[in-house]
């Protein structure tokens, strides 16, 4: 996957060509897909965490599903994954979903780093940078630094 183009809302090949399984709709032609070939299914990433945050940046939103199989992961690996994730793309769909996986999975625990964006972050990012400092502060801080944005 490219990791800087593609999102539910920017994608290479469009979603709705495509089942959840990664069955093609309207074949023109008899296609022969080898497993290897198939988009991946939640059940074949779930353990993997890099492939596991890669599947939900193809999602429409993050499902209770990938959430819950996010926290199954150790916390402190998803918040180095999903940092530096968020620092290597200019991608703004993949950034936003990885402020999401801060406020739906991490929490408090990504505290320190939500904060360091509400000091510096542009609005682009306010509504999900909202959503994680709801999430990831205490309840007068984050809506302190919301309201001042």
């Amino acid at each position: 996957m490219n990791r800087n183009s593609h999102s539910p809302n920017q994608f290479l090949l469009h979603d709705d060509f495509y089942g959840e399984d990664g069955q093609a709709f309207q074949s023109e032609k008899d296609v022969i897909v080898t497993k290897s070939e198939k988009a991946p299914t939640l059940h074949v990433v779930r353990h993997d965490l890099a492939s596991l945050i890669d599947f939900s940046i193809t999602r429409w939103f993050l499902e209770d599903d990938v959430i819950d199989a996010l926290k199954q992961h150790d916390q402190q690996k998803i918040l180095d994954f999903v940092h530096s994730r968020f620092y290597e793309t200019e991608h703004a769909e993949v950034k936003s979903r990885m402020l999401e996986i801060a406020a739906d999975v991490l929490g408090t625990v990504a505290a320190e780093w939500v904060r360091e964006l509400l000091d510096q972050a542009d609005e682009e990012f306010l509504y999900p940078l909202s959503w994680a400092a709801a999430s990831c502060l205490p309840e007068d801080e984050g809506l302190h630094h919301i309201l001042k944005k």
